[in-house]
Parts: C-alpha cells; sequence; structure tokens
C-alpha cells in the first residue's frame, strides 16, 4: 500500500479487481454484429491455414486487431496488457454466455503479427479495401442517406516513418521520409472509403486512375450515388479524365496554371476595389480548354478572388466535366472549397490511428538457442504495411459509424479522437452472477454514451443485407 505525501489520507493499492478503462469496446462491437461485419470477412477473405490447427479464425484475428486500433491500442505487444481486461475480452470474442468475461482470452501478438502475413497478397488487402465500402453503406443505409448522392474526394497524405522500410523513401516537399498513401474520403461525412499505400517519392497521382475508378465503382455499389469526384491540381492527367468520362462520372479538379490558361484568362490583375461590407469579391469567368495531351476539350473555370485590403486578387483554375447549365461557376466554387472537409477527415484519420507503417523483414538466425532448420518465405513488407493501413482505416470506419449514429439523435459531430474519448474510453466495472455478466459504468459517463446505443436501434440486424 502507497501513501502520496501531498495527501496522507489516500491510500493507493493494486488488487485483482474486475475493471476496465475501455468499456467502449462493447459499443464497438455492436456496431460490428450489427452491420454483419463478421460474416463478411469470413466470408471473403481467405485463411490459407490448416483448420485442424486453427485456434483463433481469421475474422476473429480481424476484429481484435481492429477493436485495439480504435481504443487507440496501436501496437500489437498491448495485447498481452488486455489479456485480463473482461470487457475488450468479451467484445473481441466470438463465443456467447459469460465464458469470454470469465475465463476467455485474446489472441497472443504473435498472431496478430501472423495476421498481417496471411492478409499480405494482393486479393486480400483488396476485399481489406471492399470491406470500407460494405461497413460504410449499411451505416448509410441504416440512417436512411444510400439514395442521397455523395461527393466523394481523393488526395494523397503523408505517412512518416523512421528507418528504411520497404517503399518508403525522403520527400523533398514533406521534408522527411514518408510513404505516401492515396485516400478516398466521402467529403460532406468525413467516411474513409478506400485507402492505398504507395511508396514515398511517388507523383501525386501515381495510379490513380486504378485507385479512383475502382473505388467510384464500389462506392456506388455499396454507398450511395457519386455526384462528383473533386481532386487536387495534381490529379488531372489525360488518361484519369478519359477513363472518368469513358464511365460518365462527374469530376471538378483544380488545374497548374499555365502561359496557355492566362491568355485565356486575359488580363485580369486591375485594381478591384472590395465590397462594403468588407467580404472578398469573387469573380467567376467560362472558358474551354484542351491540353496539348487531351483527346478533347473541356471547360475550365477561371476564378479570381480579391480579398479585403489587397490592391491585386489571386487566381486559380477549376476543371469540370460538369455544364455551365447544371452546376453554375458559383456553385462549382462552392462544391469544390468543401474538399476542406476531407482533408480535415484524412487529418483525423491520422490523429485516431497514428499508422505505425514499420514492417520489414528480419530473419531468424537462432531459435530456442539453435539455428532454425527450415526458413520461412519471407513477406513483402510493403504489402505488411499496406495491410496495417487499411486495417486502421476499418477502425476509424466503425469510430466514425458510432459518431455519425450519436449525430443522428443530438445532432452534433465529433472529431474521431473526441468520439474515442467521450464514448471508447468509459471505465466499468465487471460484476459475475450466475448467469449474467453485469457491466457497470459510472453515472457521470457522458450523455452521448447513452445516445449511442439508443441511435443503434436505427441498425437492425436484420436489416443488413449478407452480400
Amino acid at each position: 500500500m502507497t501513501r502520496p505525501s501531498f495527501n496522507r489520507s489516500i491510500s493507493l493499492e493494486c488488487r485483482d479487481a474486475r475493471l476496465s478503462s475501455d468499456a467502449g469496446a462493447l459499443l464497438l462491437r455492436e456496431v460490428v454484429e450489427r452491420t454483419g461485419l463478421l460474416p463478411w470477412l469470413g466470408g471473403h477473405l481467405h485463411d490459407p491455414r490448416n483448420p485442424l490447427f486453427v485456434q483463433w479464425p481469421l475474422a476473429q484475428l480481424v476484429l481484435t486487431r481492429v477493436l485495439l486500433l480504435a481504443l487507440g491500442w496501436r501496437d500489437q505487444a498491448d495485447v498481452a496488457r488486455l489479456q485480463n481486461d473482461p470487457v475488450v475480452r468479451t467484445a473481441a470474442s466470438l463465443q456467447r454466455g459469460c465464458m469470454p468475461a470469465r475465463e476467455g482470452s485474446l489472441p497472443s501478438q504473435a498472431s496478430l503479427s501472423r495476421l498481417s502475413t496471411m492478409l499480405s497478397p494482393r486479393a486480400q488487402r483488396g476485399r481489406l479495401n471492399e470491406a470500407l465500402t460494405v461497413v460504410t453503406g449499411r451505416i448509410y443505409a441504416g440512417l436512411g442517406w444510400s439514395k442521397t448522392p455523395i461527393d466523394l474526394d481523393i488526395d494523397s497524405v503523408p505517412i512518416e516513418v523512421h528507418g528504411h522500410q520497404d517503399g518508403s523513401a525522403y520527400n523533398g516537399h514533406y521534408g522527411c521520409r514518408v510513404y505516401h498513401p492515396l485516400l478516398a474520403t466521402i467529403g460532406d461525412h468525413g467516411d474513409l472509403v478506400g485507402a492505398w499505400l504507395r511508396p514515398g517519392n511517388v507523383y501525386t497521382a501515381h495510379e490513380a486512375e486504378r485507385c479512383i475508378l475502382g473505388v467510384v465503382g464500389r462506392v456506388e455499389r455499396d454507398v450511395a450515388p457519386v455526384a462528383l469526384v473533386r481532386m487536387d491540381a495534381g490529379f488531372p492527367s489525360a488518361t484519369l479524365l478519359a477513363g472518368l468520362d469513358a464511365k460518365d462520372i462527374g469530376y471538378v479538379a483544380r488545374l497548374r496554371k499555365n502561359s496557355v490558361l492566362r491568355n485565356l484568362a486575359g488580363d485580369a490583375r486591375f485594381p478591384m476595389l472590395p465590397p462594403p461590407d468588407g467580404e472578398p469579391r469573387i469573380r467567376a469567368r467560362e472558358m474551354t480548354y484542351q491540353a496539348g495531351s487531351w483527346g478533347r476539350a473541356r471547360r475550365v473555370v477561371h476564378i479570381h478572388v480579391q480579398d479585403p485590403g489587397e490592391l491585386f486578387g489571386r487566381e486559380f483554375y477549376l476543371l469540370t466535366s460538369v455544364s455551365a447549365d447544371d452546376l453554375p461557376a458559383l456553385e462549382l466554387l462552392q462544391r469544390y472549397r468543401r474538399r476542406g472537409c476531407a482533408e480535415d477527415a484524412m487529418g483525423q484519420f491520422k490523429e485516431l490511428v497514428r499508422p505505425a507503417l514499420s514492417s520489414s523483414n528480419r530473419s531468424k538466425s537462432t531459435w530456442r538457442g539453435r539455428a532454425p532448420v527450415v526458413q520461412a518465405e519471407p513477406v513483402e513488407p510493403f504489402a505488411m504495411n499496406e495491410v496495417e493501413l487499411l486495417l486502421g482505416a476499418l477502425a476509424a470506419a466503425l469510430v466514425r459509424a458510432i459518431g455519425h449514429l450519436v449525430a443522428s439523435r443530438t445532432g452534433r459531430r465529433r472529431r474521431l479522437q473526441t468520439i474515442r474519448e467521450q464514448l471508447l474510453k468509459v471505465a466499468a466495472r465487471v460484476t459475475f452472477h450466475a448467469r449474467r455478466v453485469r457491466v457497470t459504468v459510472a453515472t457521470s459517463a457522458p450523455r452521448p454514451w447513452a445516445e449511442a446505443w439508443r441511435a443503434l436501434g436505427a441498425l437492425s440486424p436484420h436489416a443488413v443485407p449478407d452480400g
């Protein structure tokens, strides 16, 4: 027993009490259950192991890893600290009844490490990417959003790594060694529906055509109709634009400035007086432009913004496939500016998961004091790092789903980190009865905790499709 010096009336002791700081694991598991994610994973992921020697089903390993990432336990070794947590054991178990809380266990760190190896083939990674749209689509269906057209944002983000992981490289633009993944986000809601790991020194639009065309098809099948694909200035290329046009997918993107565009826009640098209310003055000019590599001319809108107090304005160009009748210039600008919501959502994803992409091949020279008889086949570290990125994206999708459910009842949207702090990292005491397990949460638990459980009624398991 220990007594702190600042207050000798307090005593500190450590005992084998059934306590948990992660009561939100039950909330996460209920979302998994009502969206039918586990049956979907079991039916679409390939388990290469001999069924006679399998202790942990592949879907349960994925569930455990995703729950830990969502709760903030990002290191695989953290599973050893949670072996005695009855709430986490129950949430990660496929068994019913009291047994998981009483005498259950979690997969070991070695089992979770082998999970990354089993998910590293390209087909497995493709299924994990598909799982992002499946979960999001089932949440949207429960909330009644599946018929409302959405805008899909595509952007690249840097993820810093330490060491010389396969595929990472020093990127002069970011000033550090990074991977440069591509992310697809539903802009207005912030849902991550696609993630592709790329080397650190690739151009912004590297492999963008394959990724964008693939994710648009999945989103329209599983989530909602896609109204616009929004992109930054680094993405428009002749092949990508031709692919979007061929599939009749609307898009809007910035264009890099060049002399031809400046000549088409004319002299827009003359001084302009700002409006009386102090708001910036915006001018839009319609143009038709065809780059040398494009197969045809396309609509371009020249935007000139005059900020209060500035003598000269700033200008940029928006490329779009939508006609001026369907989307006038200023409305197009407003739609494009909402890309800021997607960039914020990508930042929230990195803040929540903090992807640790550090997998690399380390061959064993000894095993139990002896040289190994058989060396395992090396696994591509780049593929394993993409698995970690996708598992983190799936964890963020579950946390975001809880935020949507609470917002549907309270009208207040929360950041991913706030959802974790207020709804997932909730203290609880577990008591066992003859045939029941009771999880007691303090009355000081925030109101959104109760609202989240009530909102889960919108996700009826009987209404969730199996496909």
